[in-house]
């Protein structure tokens, strides 16, 4: 999501709730980068430091595709965790199909579904059909090998929608985008039946 008051090169916009104003602090353009730091600088000076205002977004392993998340900001320097699986070493959490699993309104509060991830396993959708059980996962494919109930086992790999019959299963749905906000206060994910 951009936002069109700090500058089209603005990674890092800062909103200030006290002045309604934007302020970048963090250029695309002036990034750093390694496998477990992102830094993004500025080339507005820091009044009460000897260097630019600046962005640090530090990577740490994590069970989802996650969100960066506000730390603290001092001397000019913004601080910002991401816990993600893209950070790990190992791809012990990581799904066949993630998306992302928050969204902002107009006002930048962050809507944010990753708690609701289930990294094995799925959610069991209530229905009246005592012939059909519907399974979901959300923002991501329901991990199947690691599942606790047999049902799910048998749902095919990659679906984060799988309707289960007797002892038969079909996908239904995979995550194709991110979550979505709709009139500021509904949130939609939507699921696509690949082939269809």
């Amino acid at each position: 999501m951009g936002v069109a008051q700090c500058g089209p090169s603005s990674a890092v916009c800062m909103h200030d709730l006290k002045t309604d104003s934007f302020h970048s602090v963090g250029d695309s353009l002036l990034k750093t980068a390694s496998r477990s730091l992102l830094e993004f600088n500025t080339t507005v000076d820091c009044k009460q430091q000897n260097h630019k205002i600046q962005s640090s977004i530090t990577f740490l392993c994590g069970k989802t595709l996650g969100t960066p998340e506000f730390v603290t900001a001092t001397d000019c320097v913004h601080y910002f965790e991401w816990r993600t699986t893209a950070a790990c070493k190992k791809d012990i959490f990581k799904a066949n199909k993630e998306v992302p699993c928050y969204a902002f309104d107009r006002e930048l509060k962050k809507h944010d579904l990753n708690p609701l991830i289930k990294t094995s396993g799925a959610y069991l959708v209530d229905d009246s059909d005592p012939d059909t059980s519907l399974f979901i996962n959300v923002c991501r494919d329901i991990e199947v090998l690691r599942a606790s109930s047999p049902q799910v086992r048998v749902c095919p790999t990659g679906a984060a929608a799988c309707l289960v019959r007797g002892d038969r299963a079909f996908d239904v749905g995979r995550p194709q985008e991110g979550l979505k906000l709709v009139n500021n206060d509904r949130l939609v994910l939507s699921y696509v039946k690949e082939g269809a």
